[in-house]
């Protein structure tokens, strides 16, 4: 008789979870490091217009950062946290990012600086040119207005470019699911939308003129449906869709429960939403 006892077989550890509370925490993040990118792309393009910015400048520090920021926002925008990945790797993605984000920033800025030039010489014909890049240096109201719209964006693209990797890993297929904030600033569309399962390619929402939604933040959307989006983006396994979007149901009553909706809109802040409205607009038909 053998004194060898047989060890108790291991228990299953479950994959690595995540929230709504921790999508939407990874989008804000990514939104206050986005915040620097647009003070910096509005200061360099007052110092140095469409100049490509250096290694060292402060935009390339700054996008660096939002794209560290999105490396650090993955595991919490998947049900399944993405596989150690090498520190090359990781660094080749950063600075791919961060090349991206510096270039979405600078035609940004430009779009920018033709408004506040046009608003403040149609104000005063004679006002200098030192006049007009002060204030534009200076629009933090609209970098705030911008970082939220680049950051929604970010956000879902994030949890889109990690879902083969993610799968691989896994070994079974994600879907994405739309999570608003669930408060009263969410859109009715967005509202429609919360908690919903849709699998890669398949548009969130379609329009009788077959323009689509594909995620939150998605610049080929009309732009009333994605402009000061807050919503996040994440990935599920496809087998749980239909529970996930059971789970994460929300009546549309409690969406009127003043939660996490408090603001303040100033005159700058409004100013601001309206210039970055037009300068999108202007932006999306000047490519159609």
């Amino acid at each position: 008789m053998s004194d060898t006892s047989t060890p108790p077989p291991e228990e299953p550890v479950p994959p690595p979870t995540t929230t709504a509370v921790d999508a939407g925490q990874a989008r804000d993040a990514i939104e206050q490091a986005a915040y620097g990118v647009f003070v910096a792309a509005l200061l360099w393009y007052a110092l140095h217009g469409d100049e490509e910015p250096g290694d060292g400048s402060l935009l390339r520090q700054s996008a660096n950062r939002v794209a560290s920021t999105m490396w650090w926002a993955r595991p919490r925008l998947s049900a399944h946290k993405p596989p150690r990945a090498s520190l090359q790797d990781r660094n080749e993605w950063i600075d791919a990012k961060a090349a991206d984000i510096v270039k979405i920033a600078q035609d940004d800025a430009g779009a920018h600086y033709d408004t506040v030039f046009k608003r403040i010489r149609k104000a005063d014909p004679h006002a200098t040119d030192a006049a007009v890049r002060s204030a534009f240096r200076l629009d933090h109201a609209w970098s705030k207005a911008a970082a939220r719209s680049m950051a929604t964006r970010l956000s879902s693209e994030t949890a889109l470019d990690m879902k083969e990797q993610v799968e691989v890993d896994a070994g079974e297929k994600f879907h994405s699911m739309w999570i608003s904030r669930g408060d009263p600033k969410v859109r009715k569309l967005h509202r429609d939308l919360h908690g919903r399962v849709r699998p890669l390619g398949t548009p969130f929402h379609t329009w009788p003129d077959g323009q689509t939604l594909s995620y939150p933040g998605d610049p080929a959307a009309p732009i009333e449906s994605w402009i000061n989006c807050r919503c996040a983006l994440m990935l599920v396994p496809a087998k749980d869709a239909k529970l996930a979007e059971e789970v994460f149901k929300v009546p549309e009553g409690d969406f009127d429960v003043p939660v996490a909706a408090s603001g303040v809109w100033s005159a700058e802040t409004r100013q601001a939403e309206a210039d970055l409205r037009s300068e999108k607009i202007r932006g999306y038909t000047s490519k159609v």
